[in-house]
C-alpha cells in the first residue's frame, strides 16, 4: 500500500495529490498534516502591506529553517515506521523525509522557485519548462518525468466541449460569464480588488460567480454586497472542484491569483486575469509563463466590465482562449498514476 502525505496548507500542493489519488488504481494510505505554524505563516502572508513583503522575502530564501524541519520530522516519525515509499506534493516534506525512505515528489506547479528545487527518487513535473528549472538546479535528468498539466480529474473529460462552447459564445458576442477566486489565505488586497472588479461588472450584463472557498464570513459578505452574483461556498476542495466542473462550460474567463489555477488558463483555454500583487514565490513565475503564452493579463479592477467587453469585441479574449487549449497535455494526474503503478510493480 502506497503511503501518501498531504500538507494541508492552501489549495495548490494538496490539490495536486488529491488529483493523483482519484486516478491511482491501487489502495493508498493518506496521511493529512496541518501544522499550525505553517498555517499561521501562510495566513500571515495574506495580510498585505509589510506582512506580505516579509513573507515574500522569507519564501525567496528557499530552504526552511532546520529547527522547523526537525520539529516536523519528529511529528512524522511514528507514521513512517516501516514505510519504504512515500508520495508527496510539497517540497518541505521532501526536505523532511530525505534519507528516511524512497520519495516520489509530485511537483504539479508550472513554476519552480528555489524552494521547490529539491531532490527525490522520482520527481514528476508538468512541463518541459518546469523540468528545465530542476535541471539547472543540478537534479539528474533520470529522476525527472514530464507528466503534462496536473488538472483536476473532474475537468479533463469536459475540457474540450467547454472550450468549444466558449469559442462559439465569444464569436457570437453572447453574454459573458466570469468567475472570481481568492487564494486560501484570502489576502485583503486581493479581496478588495475582487470587490472593485465585481462592482464594475455589475454595470453591464455580465454573469458573475464568486467562489468563497470555505470562508463562510466572506460568502455572507458577498451575498449582501453583490445580490446579483452567484456565490459558491464549499466546505472542502473536492466539493469546490465539483461545483467548478458544473459551471466550466458556462465560463468565458476568470480572475484569480497566479497560483495553481494558472493550469486552467494554460490547459483549459480559460483566459485568466491575474490578481496583483503576487504573493509567495510561485505566483510571479507562474504569471510570467502564462503571460508569455498569451493566456493571462493583469487584473485592472477599474472599468473591468468595459475592459473585457472591449477585449471580446476586438477578438483578444478569443485569442487568449485559443492559445490556452491543446498546447499541453492535461491528463498529468493519470500519467503520474500509471508511472507510479509501474515503478512499484507488485508491491
Amino acid at each position: 500500500m502506497l503511503l501518501c502525505i498531504n500538507l494541508e496548507i492552501g489549495r495548490g500542493h494538496p490539490n495536486y495529490l488529491d488529483s493523483f489519488l482519484k486516478v491511482y488504481p491501487r489502495k493508498t494510505l493518506l496521511l493529512k498534516k496541518e501544522w499550525k505554524i505553517m498555517k499561521r505563516l501562510y495566513l500571515f502572508g495574506g495580510r498585505g502591506g509589510i506582512c506580505t513583503k516579509i513573507y515574500n522575502r522569507w519564501r525567496r530564501r528557499g530552504k526552511a529553517p532546520k529547527f522547523l524541519l526537525s520539529l516536523f520530522r519528529k511529528d512524522l516519525e511514528r507514521e513512517l515506521k516501516g514505510t519504504e515509499v512515500v508520495m508527496i506534493s510539497h517540497p518541505i516534506l521532501v526536505q523532511i523525509l530525505q534519507g528516511r525512505c524512497k520519495i516520489f515528489y509530485l511537483h504539479g506547479e508550472i513554476a519552480a522557485p528555489e524552494e521547490s528545487l529539491v531532490s527525490a527518487d522520482q520527481i514528476f513535473v508538468p512541463l518541459p519548462f518546469t523540468k528545465e528549472q530542476f535541471l539547472k538546479a543540478g537534479i539528474p535528468e533520470e529522476r525527472l518525468l514530464v507528466s503534462g498539466l496536473v488538472m483536476e480529474p473532474e475537468l479533463v473529460p469536459i475540457a474540450e466541449q467547454s472550450f468549444q462552447k466558449r469559442i462559439k459564445r465569444l464569436e457570437r458576442g453572447e453574454k459573458l460569464t466570469v468567475a472570481f477566486f481568492s487564494s486560501g489565505a484570502y489576502p485583503r488586497v486581493h479581496i478588495k480588488k475582487i470587490n472593485q472588479a465585481v462592482a464594475e461588472i455589475e454595470k453591464f450584463d455580465i454573469q458573475v460567480f464568486l467562489f468563497s472557498g470555505n470562508n463562510r464570513r466572506l460568502a455572507r459578505y458577498w451575498e449582501k454586497r453583490f445580490p446579483k452574483a452567484k456565490i459558491i461556498f464549499s466546505w472542502h476542495r473536492e466539493e469546490e472542484n465539483k461545483k467548478f466542473a458544473e459551471i466550466l462550460p458556462e465560463l468565458d474567463c476568470f480572475v484569480a491569483p497566479a497560483h495553481e489555477r494558472t493550469n486552467w488558463c494554460c490547459g483549459l483555454g480559460l483566459p485568466l486575469f491575474s490578481l496583483l500583487p503576487h504573493i509567495g514565490s510561485y505566483a510571479p513565475l507562474n504569471y510570467q509563463f502564462a503571460y508569455s503564452q498569451g493566456v493571462t493579463l493583469p487584473l485592472a479592477p477599474e472599468n473591468f466590465g468595459e475592459t473585457i467587453l472591449k477585449l471580446r469585441e476586438g477578438g483578444k479574449l478569443q485569442e487568449m482562449a485559443e492559445k490556452g487549449f491543446g498546447k499541453f497535455p492535461i491528463d498529468g494526474a493519470k500519467r503520474i498514476a500509471e508511472k507510479v503503478f509501474t515503478l512499484l510493480g507488485d508491491s
